[in-house]
């Protein structure tokens, strides 16, 4: 492999015979120092990698200090290439670098900090390795004498040999230096590598090969980077996380070949012979997207497409093509200005490290500031069924039969609610079952809203909690949405709004549900169009809305409606009725019983007013001290003190509260519910009422 990757990187060579690697172990070779070092056999060298030689460092690279440990003791390796037992014990590691953290010989410390014992302990010496160069690389410097393990510092001084010349440099320099001196002194050449195996379609390995005469993007070109930077700096980059390692890119871009000598493309303007590589041609083609439907109807042939004409219509500089007539080029000169800037380009993670960093680049360079990307917005990889899509697992989903089975409102929604753009979405096809019965529901509720809302409706409890319920959601959702957090607002426009329709369903008369409908229908079907376009566009005409959805108003957050006591108020209800079925499912589940009566007590006045004060004058859960174990309420304070400080404890009144609502819960419950005070009560559960939590008693 080694003499094809250097015939298709232009080296001059003549291959005088062919062996194989037992031919070379024993036997020496020399540096570009000038010394004798041996040839030693090794299991981990990659063979493919560059000459299938490696440099080996036993002072700094675990690998190479555990490998040539396990030669010394390999017995049968020895015996079997004459001397080579003699070289090995001959060879002394030597340190060359100082690191903070380290001593003189970091590989046999990291080697015996970590308790490796062989060459098979790759884990472990693949941990020790990451660990040590990134110590050596970031931290460490060349030492201004190099030691030599075992000798004493009179024999250190006399060894000393070369490179001495970068003592006190930085690892990451001297790397760059010592390069340099090679390649002058013409002790070295360079010989690329792709940074991982790759194959093309054809099944062949991927090799890197120097084209002559190719062309090349310079990305450190005068001013280039600066602008791309500044550019980066002021868009939105969604996640936010994602912007270091655009900024990462961008410092490693040097130059890129930018053309290749067949496929399909557009001819190279500089050398007919060349086509523009992909990567470097896609990254304009959200521009050419915003003219080519004006391009077509004006009827402007592929021979008028001149850099005059692009020079006119992109940059507003020039008189533009000659034979496009003036009006035609101001009419894609408007258009283009109208669609431009890109607001928000949407892709996947994987195209930080070229597609989208080249379409900054490319913008940088080409138009005025103004014209500049404004925003990315990113996304990781899907899954199936909690693992990487693959033909052969059958776990791959193909977006025909997603059009096919799910249809887009159904996979949009699904797939905003499921994962948030930073996360990996797990595709279940049971779940999509589940968000499509979800949608079926909210189908029928809208379709049922569209007539309700044709009689007449009254308002009460029920009304009041639900519409601060919904505007509080409207309220949310909206910031969720401008935000990008997609996923919170699904959650909430949708799924949250959804589950407290369904206890309105149940809590409210047809007249309050004829009320909310009129209120409520028009802008919940706004709120949802973004994410569920075309079934909203259904609901809102059969809802009687004017027009599309699609431009129609954004509904306004009424702000007034937003009443925290009534949510309150009606959350205790719930949370009433949720401890009652949770006593009687333990009291039923052994010996099933007909449940005839529920007795709800709340709290004592003189408890509410106790637990107010402690709650106003604890700063958190543990200054509150009971007086003694028997202390029910302080103790009570201390395990709920979030909830209950956040809770309209003074506003509320419970009794009233659960006395308005014991017509439900005794359908909800399946048996006749009484509300009493703590003062009133005979009970002896009595005194386990608790503010916000009802004493229960079942008969």
């Amino acid at each position: 492999e080694a003499v094809e990757k250097l015939r298709l990187q232009d080296k001059k060579f003549e291959v005088v015979g062919e062996h194989n690697g037992d031919y070379f172990v024993g036997k020496d070779c020399t540096d570009p120092l000038g010394r004798t070092i041996p040839i030693l056999p090794s299991s981990f060298v990659d063979s493919a990698n560059a000459s299938g030689f490696v440099h080996s460092v036993p002072g700094h690279a675990p690998y190479d200090y555990v490998g040539i440990e396990d030669l010394k003791k390999d017995g049968k390796t020895l015996e079997k290439y004459p001397g080579l037992k003699e070289k090995a014990e001959a060879l002394k590691p030597i340190a060359l670098i100082k690191t903070p953290g380290f001593g003189e010989f970091p590989a046999i410390e990291i080697v015996e900090r970590m308790k490796i014992k062989s060459i098979k302990d790759k884990s472990a010496l693949d941990k020790a390795t990451a660990e040590l160069y990134k110590a050596e690389y970031y931290g460490g410097t060349m030492r201004d004498k190099l030691i030599t393990l075992g000798l004493t510092p009179d024999e250190n001084n006399r060894n000393n040999f070369g490179c001495l010349q970068y003592s006190g440099s930085s690892v990451e320099k001297a790397k760059e230096d010592v390069g340099a001196w090679l390649m002058r002194d013409g002790l070295a050449d360079e010989f690329h590598e792709i940074s991982r195996q790759a194959q093309c379609r054809c099944g062949g390995t991927v090799f890197a090969a120097i084209m002559p005469e190719q062309w090349f993007l310079d990305f450190n070109a005068h001013g280039w980077k600066e602008k791309s930077y500044s550019c980066l700096e002021e868009m939105l980059i969604h996640p936010e996380v994602y912007r270091k390692q655009f900024r990462d890119v961008f410092a490693w871009l040097d130059k890129r070949p930018c053309a290749r000598r067949r496929g399909l493309g557009t001819r190279l303007p500089f050398d007919k012979n060349w086509i523009i590589e992909s990567l470097s041609d896609s990254t304009l083609y959200m521009a050419f997207y915003t003219v080519i439907k004006k391009i077509r109807e004006h009827g402007v042939t592929e021979e008028k497409l001149t850099p005059a004409f692009f020079d006119c219509v992109f940059l507003g500089e020039g008189e533009g093509e000659p034979s496009v007539p003036k009006q035609v080029l101001d009419d894609l000169r408007a258009e283009f200005l109208y669609w431009y800037p890109n607001d928000l380009r949407h892709t996947g993670v994987s195209h930080v490290t070229n597609h989208l960093s080249f379409m900054i680049f490319a913008h940088t360079a080409i138009f005025a500031r103004e014209q500049w990307p404004r925003g990315i917005s990113l996304n990781e990889m899907v899954i199936s069924e909690g693992q990487k899509m693959s033909k052969s697992k059958g776990n791959v989903v193909l977006l025909d039969d997603v059009a096919k089975n799910y249809g887009a409102d159904l996979f949009r929604l699904y797939m905003v609610s499921s994962a948030e753009m930073g996360g990996t979405l797990d595709f279940r096809r049971k779940d999509i079952e589940s968000a499509r019965r979800s949608v079926a529901r909210f189908a029928s509720l809208c379709e049922g809203m569209a007539e309700a809302a044709k009689s007449e409706g009254k308002d009460g409890d029920a009304v009041r909690w639900f519409l601060s319920n919904f505007e509080s959601a409207l309220k949310e959702s909206t910031q969720a949405l401008e935000e990008l957090r997609l996923r919170d607002y699904v959650q909430i426009s949708f799924y949250r709004v959804l589950n407290q329709f369904e206890h309105l369903q149940k809590r409210a008369s047809v007249e309050e549900k004829n009320y909310v409908a009129k209120r409520v229908l028009s802008k919940w079907i706004r709120l949802l169009s973004p994410v569920m376009p075309h079934l909203c566009e259904e609901l809102w005409e059969k809802s009687g809305g004017k027009g599309f959805v699609s431009v129609a108003e954004w509904p306004p957050v009424e702000e007034a409606l937003i009443d925290e006591k009534a949510q309150a108020a009606e959350d205790y209800v719930l949370k009433a009725a949720s401890d009652a079925r949770e006593i009687i499912a333990m009291l039923t589940r052994k010996q099933p019983r007909k449940i005839a009566k529920i007795t709800l007590t709340v709290a004592s006045q003189k408890k509410r007013e106790a637990l107010a004060k402690l709650l106003e004058s604890a700063p958190s859960a543990d200054a509150i001290t009971p007086a003694s174990p028997d202390d029910a309420l302080s103790l009570y304070a201390a395990k709920n003190f979030y909830v209950l400080s956040a809770a309209k404890l003074r506003e509320i009144d419970e009794k009233a509260v659960l006395a308005q609502a014991a017509g439900f819960l005794s359908k909800e419950l399946g048996a006749q519910v009484s509300v009493e005070t703590e003062e009133e009560s005979k009970s002896e559960r009595r005194e386990k009422a608790m503010p916000l939590k009802p004493a229960i008693t079942i008969e």
